[in-house]
């Protein structure tokens, strides 16, 4: 990406300098990323610097840090349009062209600016810029309508604010975003004021996690990290409260396993690279396949099953790499309790209350891990080999 960034840039010579820009940059939550991105450049014989805008200086149409010319600068700052007075020298030297700057605030403007949605989801103004019908069909259904706040709509807002989202224009990390309906007077004045957007409320997903001391519904949201058009990875932040936040216990960023079509059909033996397998232990020690597909669907509430109804089971969770259509070798392994109500609904739960051994690292409760001979009779289910 980075070397994509550069050559683009049109220039002919290696890269040999990079800059990782943000401010007080060893006092951010992700310092340890920017020094993993360090060893990267480093490994690949590329000089690399992490600095606070402050540290730039542009001189003789060039880009200095410490003194010497920068080349490309991994912008990591919050400040999207480099307009603060810390970030004179970046912006001298990008309008100059002299260095490369990725992100940049061109790409900020046309990709992530908030008033990018009001755009996408202004049926009119699509059809005018010539958008094909049925991208526009596809916007209209994901993306949330999308309004500025002004004077003109405030009270028709004010009056549907519980269905409703408001977030700053130029906000970033949930900073000044609210729902519309915990507003109070005194904030909605603030916001017809402060440049803000309001957004149909769209309820996050759940998913149901083991923290101490009892199992608690988490929501959720997905992010595609994409770049030139292709998405790179995904992953999810899990959190309670109004926004995303990192101040949830057992909350931050979560994996997100992605499974094919093939994968999602029990009994399929054309698996992709890897794949999960789920085991039921109940009390007498016996050991029963649950296939995967309906363990999701258990999950996700979408059904129930009457043959565990009212019973309680450890459940293994094991993720295995796949080899020609069948399991090769064990991944992850993952244990936890759980039962299911009357009506054979899916409840995860805590092992016995006087046992009190989990790793709430990894939400594995050590009061549900099988025994030596149990964890042997999985293996054969799973390489078939009992």
């Amino acid at each position: 990406m980075f070397a994509q960034e550069w050559s683009t840039s049109g220039e002919p010579r290696p890269l040999t300098r990079v800059v990782i820009l943000d401010e007080s940059p060893q006092a951010q939550y992700l310092y340890p990323e920017f020094l993993l991105f360090q060893r990267l450049f480093e490994s690949a014989g590329i000089d690399c610097l992490i600095a606070d805008p402050a540290d730039l200086a542009f001189h003789n149409e060039c880009l200095l840090v410490d003194g010497k010319p920068v080349d490309l600068v991994y912008n990591r700052l919050t400040d999207f349009y480099l307009e603060g007075d810390n970030c004179s020298a970046l912006r001298s030297a990008y309008l100059a062209d002299v260095v490369t700057v990725t992100p940049h605030p061109q790409a900020y403007a046309l990709y992530a600016d908030k008033r990018r949605l009001v755009d996408l989801t202004n049926a009119r103004f699509l059809e005018e810029i010539g958008v094909d019908q049925q991208v526009r069909a596809v916007l209209a259904q994901y993306v949330p309508l999308t309004v500025p706040v002004e004077h003109r709509n405030a009270e028709h807002l004010w009056q549907n604010r519980r269905s409703l989202f408001f977030k700053p224009v130029s906000g970033f990390g949930s900073r000044g975003a609210y729902r519309g309906d915990k507003l109070t007077k005194r904030v909605w004045e603030e916001i017809i004021g402060g440049n803000y957007l309001a957004q149909s409320l769209i309820a996050p997903g759940e998913r149901r996690t083991v923290a101490d001391p009892q199992v608690r519904p988490m929501k959720f949201d997905l992010r595609a990290y994409a770049y030139a058009g292709e998405v790179q990875w995904n992953a999810a932040r899990v959190y309670q409260g109004q926004t995303t936040n990192f101040r949830t216990e057992g909350g931050g960023f979560a994996p997100v396993f992605t499974l094919g079509e093939e994968e999602e059909l029990a009994g399929s033996t054309k698996q992709l690279s890897h794949a999960s397998f789920t085991f039921l232990l109940d009390e007498t020690g016996a050991i029963e396949k649950l296939p995967h597909p309906l363990y999701l669907a258990l999950v996700r509430a979408e059904r129930a099953t009457s043959k565990l109804a009212g019973k309680r089971f450890r459940l293994a969770d094991w993720y295995v790499a796949m080899e020609d259509g069948q399991p090769s070798k064990v991944i992850r392994e993952w244990y936890g309790w759980v039962a299911f109500d009357a009506d054979g609904g899916y409840h995860p739960e805590r092992g016995s209350p006087k046992n009190d051994e989990s790793d709430s690292d990894d939400n594995v409760d050590s009061t549900a891990l099988p025994t030596r001979e149990e964890h042997d009779r999985i293996e054969g289910l799973l390489f078939k080999s009992e």
